[in-house]
């Protein structure tokens, strides 16, 4: 039986929240893990906000570990989407004080070191425009669109 117009919109608008939320999971994931690592703040301070909001630097590194720990990493939880105008839209940031330092968006962070928190020099920006963001973004487009029954 053919589906109204009413039930394809909602289809597709339910669609297009679980895409949103299904991205911004995954974004949230791949930044987590490729993050620098050494006692886990910078890592577990990653974020995921509904709508076009800005994420306040709130956090100090209290104590720094001396010694790096083992990568142990609790993923950021995804709220469920809010409609903002057209779209779902969410806001991905990290919330340590030094999060520009760390995604070495400004000089002073030295990559060079123990295995646990190198990271690439320029590794946020290499992910954020190098076209793995959009990869992300197109897999998630595509396997909810099948999930759904498109095709």
């Amino acid at each position: 039986m053919a589906k109204s117009f009413k039930d394809l919109v909602r289809d597709i608008l339910y669609a297009g929240a679980e895409i949103s939320r299904e991205t911004a999971t995954q974004l949230v994931h791949d930044l987590q893990n490729r993050s620098p690592y050494w006692d886990g703040y910078f890592a577990n301070e990653w974020v995921v906000r509904q709508g076009n909001v800005d994420v306040p630097a709130l956090l100090k590194e209290a104590n720094p570990s001396p010694t790096p720990q083992s990568k142990d990493i609790t993923y950021a939880t995804v709220p469920d989407p809010k409609k903002e105008g057209n779209a779902f839209v969410y806001t991905i940031g990290n919330q340590m004080e030094y999060r520009a330092i760390a995604m070495d968006l400004v000089p002073g962070r030295n990559a060079e070191g123990n295995k646990l928190n190198y990271v690439p020099k320029g590794w946020f920006e290499t992910y954020s425009q190098g076209g793995e963001k959009l990869l992300v973004m197109q897999k998630a487009t595509f396997r909810l669109f099948r999930a759904l029954g498109f095709k």
